[in-house]
């Protein structure tokens, strides 16, 4: 049985959505019908996402990098209520501001 396969089993079982019987026949790879409608749409995903194809991933030295540098304005500081004010400056100072730490 494939790594991953048994633990979904159990959960099914805990959840009693498989008999004891039918988890121990699927863990044996030995043919079962499963009653419950929702065990079997969950094993159908499990299994179909081991099967999906997947695109091979780049090299790593090989991919663009992305760099975000987030900087303060001096020491400028101000309150929330300031951030939220109307600004009365009429364009002659800039409306950047940094919140204290």
């Amino acid at each position: 049985m494939e790594p991953g396969v048994g633990n979904i089993v159990d959960h099914l079982y805990q959840e009693t959505k498989i008999t004891k019987e039918q988890c121990d026949k699927l863990k044996n790879n030995q043919d079962v019908v499963l009653d419950n409608q929702e065990s079997t749409d969950r094993l159908f995903y499990f299994v179909n996402s081991m099967l999906m194809n997947m695109p091979d991933a780049l090299d790593w030295d090989a991919m663009d990098s992305l760099t975000a540098t987030i900087t303060g304005s001096g020491n400028a500081g101000a309150k929330l209520g300031d951030l939220n004010s109307e600004d009365t400056s009429k364009g002659t100072e800039p409306r950047i501001w940094a919140l204290p730490s």
